[in-house]
């Protein structure tokens, strides 16, 4: 597991950090938490884990085309002193 916060970072430099993580790590790296803290217009933070998941390709698996891809697979944000979301990425 990894857990990368940022403040200073976009929040396209987090996924990028997370993608990283994900093709770089020989495997151990099975799981990235992503932490995004805004303070404008509002606080808000948001929260993202990030794993390794079936690749929804279709064709066939070579190393230009894996098994798993790494993409964000829950999401849930801090806005206001309300949680919002704690749903799969896809229903974001």
């Amino acid at each position: 597991m990894t857990l990368e916060v940022g403040v200073s970072e976009s929040y396209r430099q987090l996924q990028a950090d997370s993608q990283l993580w994900g093709a770089n790590t020989s495997g151990w790296c099975s799981q990235v938490f992503l932490i995004i803290v805004r303070g404008r217009p509002v606080w808000r933070v948001d929260f993202e884990v990030w794993q390794h998941v079936p690749n929804p390709t279709l064709s066939p698996r070579t190393r230009a085309c894996p098994n798993t891809v790494f993409k964000s697979c829950q999401h849930a944000y801090l806005e206001n002193d309300v949680v919002h979301g704690a749903r799969g990425a896809a229903d974001a």
